[in-house]
């Protein structure tokens, strides 16, 4: 069994609106996470009305912050590729985050699949928050020679 090193190996995440199209729409290019990095993304509760509950918008921007290393296939309002920004701990900066969560279309997928990876750290199979199989993502480890 092959297991991508967290915080090192990177796994294509190939995303298409066509489950049958040959080439992704968006490639998101994400490492695992570490167990302090996931530990962290699992920390994320609060206390609402006397009860502690997981903020699960801040645990998937935090996912995504720390997992996310590339993308491909995305283009900024003026047409030109977008280039993600990191902060001096290799973390997608805030700025970034704003712009991936207004991604029509394929921003939930991200966002899903970074919680995914941090809270179950499984890579073939990512599941949404209800734990419903992410449909049109295809999963892609290091040493996949398949790339479409």
């Amino acid at each position: 069994m092959r297991v991508p090193v967290p915080g090192k190996d990177h796994i294509r995440l190939e995303v298409r609106n066509d489950k049958d199209a040959t080439e992704a729409d968006i490639v998101f290019i994400v490492t695992p996470l570490t167990f302090k990095q996931r530990a962290e993304v699992n920390g994320e509760i609060q206390k609402v009305a006397g009860q502690m509950v997981r903020n699960s918008f801040e645990m998937a921007g935090l996912a995504v912050k720390y997992a996310l290393k590339g993308i491909e296939g995305l283009m900024d309002g003026s047409g030109t590729p977008y280039k993600l920004e990191f902060d001096k701990n290799e973390m997608v900066t805030d700025e970034c985050l704003d712009f991936l969560v207004s991604i029509p279309d394929h921003g939930g997928t991200l966002f899903n699949a970074c919680t995914s990876l941090s809270a179950e750290g499984v890579y073939t199979k990512l599941t949404d928050n209800n734990g419903k199989i992410i449909e049109g993502v295809k999963v892609l480890l290091p040493g996949d020679e398949e790339k479409n």
